[in-house]
């Protein structure tokens, strides 16, 4: 895939729009000649039509930033590159990568980025996770003299501020966080480069608190591994796949179950292929999705499972053509297929995308027909129509996919109950009232049927009840936490 201006569309960094389409973003793409010519370039690619839209050039770059969608859908850019790294320089070295303070936000309406307030300090290879408001915590990356920094803050939208968090707690880049129930964070121990001495746990952003999780196999194997929430959301299980040791990989997975009094990782099913760099996503049949990845970027791996719900083991699925290493991602489209975007080893760059479709896209699939907006309230219901032969047995909200490096920390697929079932084509749904378990920001709902078949999805808005309603209560909710959302809840 080559952009119009005939530049090479390099995929690093992958965000799916409230519209559907896919914002691919490369700033200088890891190449130090567009760095100096200041060429840092950004597309908008429509799986539909497999348009694809040249977005200005960027003012910085957002090579190797950390982003996600904020409480508005809305991707939100944190950092990049500030200086290109010699080739035998290392982390910490005066010729290393270094981090930039910048912040950007893409508008989906004017086809560009908007700066918005800088951080307090550089990063590059950070990431940004929802908090329960839907609103930014960024942690980790290499700062402005190429150091892992140990200060981590929040971002407010209503504002436009960055705030530093208390307490000193320095993360590996591209660290594995995950929103839980109580508001605070998991660190699942997936890492980019190195786990720089820290274990598993759960952190309270708000006071610096942070409680290890046991039980983690090979934690030194695990660099640009894959993390995910496995469905439902509401039963706080991460999955940790694969990984990276010095000079191999894994193929071993783990599953932390993340409630009651002594959370603990046990080990997962074997994926069936040793890999880093692979990619893994939630499909709306409630299962999870892995394809590609290497051993440090050689034999790359041709292959692809899912992970069904409530399975034991993995089933191998179509296997992919295209291999995918380092820069490698994939977004899951609103029909639920997935695509597979990039892969930069040195200078080769994959510019095809390629499409997996599920076994349920080989199917009569139900279909949303109406009685729903683009709003859903936490806590609320709706009575959705739909079309089918089959029974709707229940219903899913996946959060869009922001992805880079193996990771988004923020996927997760939230159940939504069925409470009225009709011979009309008419379902109730009940959502999840639990901040934490679904962060206010942009879903794809789906309805199952009977059979398991997923209908094609709608994006939807999950906003906070009406004012003067009720909010939303926290079952053991930590005193003074605020629902972890900063005050902004």
């Amino acid at each position: 895939m080559s952009s119009p201006d005939g530049s090479k569309v390099n995929a690093v960094h992958i965000s799916v729009l409230s519209t559907g389409k896919v914002l691919i973003t490369a700033g200088s793409g890891y190449n130090r000649e567009n760095f100096a010519a200041r060429l840092f370039r950004a597309w908008v690619f429509d799986p539909n039509t497999k348009a694809l839209t040249p977005v200005p050039n960027l003012p910085d770059d957002l090579f190797c930033s950390g982003h996600m969608h904020d409480q508005n859908g809305v991707p939100i850019f944190f950092g990049g590159t500030g200086r290109y790294g010699s080739p035998a320089s290392f982390p910490g070295s005066p010729e290393y990568y270094t981090g930039t303070r910048k912040v950007y936000a893409f508008d989906v309406y004017s086809n560009s980025f908007k700066p918005r307030a800088d951080m307090a300090v550089a990063r590059w290879y950070p990431n940004a996770v929802a908090n329960a408001a839907g609103r930014p915590v960024v942690v980790g990356g290499l700062d402005a003299n190429s150091v892992a920094t140990d200060v981590n803050e929040s971002y407010s939208t209503q504002t436009n501020t960055t705030t530093v968090l208390p307490g000193r707690r320095a993360f590996p880049m591209y660290a594995g966080l995950h929103l839980l129930a109580s508001g605070y964070y998991f660190y699942s121990g997936q890492n980019t480069f190195g786990r720089i001495g820290h274990s598993p746990g759960i952190w309270n952003w708000t006071n610096n608190a942070f409680k290890p999780v046991p039980g983690l196999a090979a934690p030194d194997c695990r660099d640009q591994s894959a993390s995910v929430m496995m469905y439902p959301a509401q039963a706080q299980k991460v999955m940790l796949i694969g990984g990276g040791c010095t000079t191999s990989t894994t193929g071993t997975t783990a599953i932390a179950t993340l409630t009651g009094a002594a959370p603990t990782y046990k080990p997962g099913p074997w994926l069936g292929w040793p890999t880093m760099y692979s990619c893994a996503i939630n499909l709306p049949d409630r299962s999870v999705f892995v394809a590609g990845g290497s051993n440090h970027n050689t034999n790359p791996q041709l292959r692809a499972s899912v992970l069904k719900y409530g399975a034991t083991t993995w089933t191998p699925v179509a296997s992919p053509k295209i291999a995918r290493e380092y820069h490698s991602s994939c977004a899951l489209n609103v029909d639920g297929s997935v695509d597979t975007f990039g892969s930069n080893v040195g200078t080769n760059v994959e510019t095809r995308v390629e499409r997996y479709r599920p076994w349920y896209m080989h199917t009569t699939r139900p279909a949303i027909t109406g009685g729903i907006g683009s709003i859903i309230y936490l806590g609320g219901t709706s009575l959705v129509s739909y079309s089918g032969p089959y029974k709707i047995t229940d219903a899913t909200l996946t959060r869009l996919t922001s992805s880079t490096h193996s990771s988004d920390p923020n996927a997760r697929q939230v159940r939504a109950t069925v409470v009225q079932q009709s011979t009309t084509g008419k379902i109730g749904l009940r959502y999840e009232s639990r901040w934490g378990v679904m962060p206010l920001g942009k879903y794809m709902l789906s309805l199952i049927d009977s059979r398991g078949v997923p209908s094609v999805s709608r994006i939807v808005q999950v906003v906070k009840p009406p004012s003067g309603s009720s909010a939303p209560a926290y079952a053991a909710q930590p005193v003074g936490c605020a629902h972890c959302c900063g005050g902004e809840c």
